[in-house]
């Protein structure tokens, strides 16, 4: 049985300029706007009614020329010929800079079909229907450029991709100004990256390929990048182990507790800073903290500006309200940060020797001084006269 095939008004006898073509990024995103637009599929690429024809790209289908492509002697790679600066890369996307892509996914079929649907006469406004970005104000403008089409350009400008939102955004198609500044950064950010990676991979090559001429591949994103991978691998490689000391303590509060760190003055890495590199300062830290007894802890910040009908008429009812202390509350409530200083109890510190390394060690124990492995891994216990007793009395070496 022979398949019905799904009916749409022929181009031929449609009025000129009486439908509106819609242009997606990818056919995934073409097929939820014809289905939500009830638009049923005129062929394998794209869909049609008596309003709408709906159509998509696949990414980038249209891109700049190559060096050759713009003058012959640039086949040859000659250090000459560096910098290549072509002086239609204005930041303008003219046709005489842009070709069609031809890869292995792409033979160049996927615009030749935009581009008829483009000049088609009973098309009258094209909707850019590409992800909402950069990327896709350049993949829709250089198809447009290419094909060399002149009718009037309206916005879909979609948030998600939900039934309600597409709805919405058809209803208020934006201007192609609107986005404009946007389309101006995608130009300039591709017409960057052609200066950078033609003329840095050339020169590259040169200097670098040597008689085989092994091509070395320069990009603005690529080469930073890899120079970030580089970099990671010699600190892997070169990583030599340091042996730190960390300086911990439970603290009791009225309303629960919490486990705390001590810091290194003057270290803003929040990691670095839980690290003492220096043995007498860890100790020093851990005999003082055991002679704090009770203490108090406050949380210093600048308070919120009042409006202006709640805001206190003096500066000293404005200190008064800051450091006015609340009554304790008889119901529990969890444990919040406040401005008023909370009782605590002193920790129990523990210092810890530990040593660094590319993978996370066990937690020590309380009251523990761990020692990293020497020549010897027999344990030996060190005198209790260098340290204070409580500390002293559980140090192994090990």
């Amino acid at each position: 049985m022979r398949k019905k095939s799904s009916k749409s008004v022929p181009e031929a006898s449609a009025p000129a300029g009486s439908k509106t073509l819609v242009i997606a990024e990818k056919p995934s995103v073409a097929a939820d706007l014809a289905k939500v637009l009830k638009v049923p599929k005129a062929t394998s690429d794209y869909f049609e009614n008596d309003e709408w024809v709906i159509s998509s790209s696949i990414g980038h289908v249209v891109r700049l020329n190559d060096p050759q492509d713009l003058d012959e002697k640039f086949k040859r790679w000659t250090l000459k010929d560096l910098p290549i600066l072509p002086d239609d890369f204005d930041g303008s996307a003219r046709p005489g800079i842009l070709k069609v892509v031809i890869s292995e996914r792409n033979n160049g079929d996927r615009f030749k079909l935009l581009k008829k649907l483009l000049g088609r006469e009973d098309i009258g406004t094209v909707v850019n229907a590409c992800d909402a970005g950069r990327e896709g104000e350049l993949i829709f403008h250089y198809i447009y450029q290419l094909a060399k089409c002149r009718l009037p350009v309206r916005r879909l400008w979609l948030a998600s991709m939900t039934n309600t939102a597409i709805t919405e955004a058809f209803a208020h198609l934006l201007p192609e100004s609107t986005k404009a500044g946007l389309l101006g950064s995608a130009i300039c950010r591709s017409q960057a990256d052609w200066l950078v990676g033609m003329n840095g991979s050339r020169y590259g090559t040169i200097r670098i390929g040597g008689a085989k001429r092994d091509v070395f591949s320069v990009g603005r994103v690529q080469t930073p990048t890899l120079m970030l991978l580089v970099k990671r691998e010699f600190e892997i490689r070169n990583f030599v182990p340091k042996t730190f000391w960390k300086i911990e303590g439970d603290f009791g509060v009225t309303q629960g507790g919490y486990r705390g760190a001590a810091q290194v003055p003057g270290v803003t890495d929040r990691k670095e800073a839980e690290r003492f590199y220096d043995e007498a300062q860890a100790r020093q830290v851990a005999e003082e903290s055991l002679k704090l007894g009770v203490g108090g802890v406050a949380d210093e910040r600048k308070p919120h500006r009042a409006s202006s009908t709640s805001r206190p008429s003096s500066a000293r009812a404005i200190a008064a309200s800051v450091s006015r202390p609340r009554p304790p509350s008889a119901s529990p409530r969890p444990f919040t940060k406040s401005t008023r200083p909370s009782p605590i109890r002193v920790p129990t510190p523990s210092i810890c020797r530990r040593t660094t390394s590319r993978t996370p060690r066990r937690p020590c124990s309380p009251w523990k001084v761990r020692i990293p492995p020497e020549s010897s891994p027999r344990k030996r216990c060190a005198p209790a006269g260098s340290m204070p007793p409580a500390v002293a009395s559980s140090i192994t070496r090990r």
